[in-house]
């Protein structure tokens, strides 16, 4: 089986706008599905100040737990990173920090385009099935709905019909599927109007996910859909957009120079909680399971990664974190 980062490409052109004119981002983070044995809340952490180019905050969590009969947690042989130009900048740290030395997972790209999005969504969920699925694309702008239209936020009732139409639809197929899905949340953005388009397509699938995962608990299933929400890990402590973290010593580059797209060290912020969570739901395997020790300085966070075997890339190759796009921080 496969385990599989998705996305969608076509991210729009580079947006810019003076990032503190950006909304505020939530007051606390959303940090995955209510499970059957345990309620997990975080708060947005403080930042490391060991110097390091890829230092991810640590979370505070706090459990509660009710009394449950235990379940082995299903084991992941093979990874699949599918998606678009943002999923791509976090295919870097996923692998280095889940493909142990011990158990050598196996681990590819798959990019997902716009006019491709429905035929690669049936193949990995009805052909390839992988064993975990993890999604990170951006559904504003290549959402499939009414032959390929736009969705207009404008639109009378979009939030019902996108849902009705697209996400509801997607979820289905991905629960069925057998694999263990991952979601996610768009990340905050310079432009303003880009960031408030994340948020309100972030409400829209983080009900939708919370709604399939409750409904998987009350047919006594565990929850095989859950949501990653990212912000805190990525706003300034106002809450505001910040392409570089300064309260980090040496300071960190999070956005690319188009206050869209990843550089290493927010890459790693948002795979440090996706391997969080899925330590705690499936079975990374291995004597000494992920993150790998020192993941974060290895070289995928200095320098610029190529990407093979891309399908539908016309070269076959893609490139996280290209060059001069995630410049030096000045100090």
């Amino acid at each position: 089986m496969l385990l599989a980062v998705l996305a969608t490409v076509s991210c729009g052109g580079d947006d810019s706008a003076d990032p503190a004119s950006a909304p505020v981002g939530p007051a606390t983070v959303a940090s995955g599905v209510e499970t059957t044995s345990t309620t997990t809340s975080s708060t947005a952490p403080t930042p490391s100040t060991t110097p390091t180019s890829t230092t991810a905050p640590t979370s505070t969590t706090s459990t509660s737990t009710t009394t449950t009969t235990a379940v082995p947690k299903p084991p992941v042989e093979d990874i699949v990173v599918a998606g678009d130009s943002m999923a791509l900048g976090l295919y870097p740290p996923l692998q280095a920090a889940l493909q142990t030395p011990d158990r050598p997972v196996g681990f590819s790209w798959a990019l997902v385009v716009l006019d491709d999005e429905r035929r690669v969504w049936e193949r990995l969920f009805t052909i390839d099935r992988p064993d975990v699925v993890i999604v990170h694309f951006s559904v504003w702008e290549n959402a499939v709905l009414r032959g390929n239209e736009v969705i207009d936020s404008g639109d009378e009732g979009w939030p019902e019909i996108y849902r009705r139409d697209y996400v509801d639809p997607w979820i289905e197929r991905a629960v069925g599927s057998g694999s263990h899905v991952v979601w996610i949340g768009l990340p905050p953005a310079a432009n303003t109007s880009r960031w408030t388009d994340n948020h309100e397509i972030n409400a829209v699938w983080r009900t939708a996910v919370l709604d399939a995962a409750r409904q998987q608990r009350q047919r006594g299933e565990e929850p095989s859909i859950e949501w990653v929400d990212i912000d805190q890990l990525l706003t300034a402590p106002d809450g505001r957009f910040t392409e570089i973290d300064r309260t980090v010593d040496p300071p960190e580059r999070l956005f690319n120079v188009d206050g869209l797209h990843w550089c290493p060290a927010g890459a790693a912020r948002v795979a440090q909680a996706v391997v969080e969570v899925l330590a705690a739901d499936v079975d990374l395997g291995g004597d000494d399971p992920p993150p790998v020790p020192d993941w974060r300085t290895a070289p995928w966070a200095n320098e610029p990664v190529v990407v093979p075997s891309a399908q539908g890339s016309p070269t076959g190759l893609s490139v996280a974190y290209p060059e001069g796009e995630c410049p030096p921080v000045a100090e």
